[in-house]
C-alpha cells in the first residue's frame, strides 16, 4: 500500500479544486453566452426561472412576429406550470400550457403575435400566491 505524504495530498487537493473552479467559470460563461444568442433560424432564446413562487424575471419584452424559444427552468421541489394566455381572462385557449416538473428544464417555442400586446404569464396552481408575469410584445423596429 502506498501512502502519500500530507504535503502531496494537499497539493493534489489544491490542484483539483483549482481545475474544478476553472471548469465552472468556463461552463457558466458558455451558458450565459448561449442564453443571449440567436440561432436555429434566428430564434430568440429566453430563459425563465421559477423560484420562490415567482418567474425570474417576471416581465419580458419581445418583438411582434418574432419566434421565441422559452427555456423554462424549475430548480425547486414544487410542480409549476408555464402558461401563456392572451389575457388574464382568456382561460379557454392558452397559447402555451407547459408542465414544469420539479428539478427539470423544459423548452417550448412560440411565435409572438403580429400586433403589439401584453400576454399574461401564469403558474396556474400558484396564481393565488402571485406567481404571474407578462410578455410585452412591442412593434417591429
Amino acid at each position: 500500500m502506498v501512502k502519500l505524504k500530507a504535503a502531496n495530498r494537499s497539493g493534489f487537493l489544491r490542484r483539483g479544486v483549482l481545475l474544478l473552479g476553472v471548469f465552472l467559470v468556463i461552463a457558466s460563461a458558455g451558458l450565459a453566452f448561449a442564453a443571449t444568442q440567436k440561432g436555429d433560424g434566428d430564434i430568440q432564446e429566453v430563459v425563465v426561472t421559477m423560484e420562490n413562487f415567482a418567474f425570474k424575471p417576471e416581465s419580458y419584452v419581445v418583438t411582434a412576429g418574432e419566434k421565441i424559444r422559452f427555456v423554462v427552468k424549475n430548480p425547486s421541489r414544487g410542480f409549476h406550470t408555464f402558461t401563456v394566455m392572451r389575457s388574464a381572462e382568456d382561460r379557454e385557449s392558452p397559447l402555451v400550457d407547459l408542465d414544469a416538473p420539479p428539478g427539470q428544464d423544459q423548452v417550448v417555442e412560440l411565435e409572438m403575435p403580429s400586433e403589439e400586446t401584453t400576454l399574461f404569464l401564469v403558474c396556474v396552481p400558484h396564481e393565488f400566491l402571485g406567481m404571474v408575469g407578462e410578455i410585452v410584445v412591442s412593434a417591429k423596429p
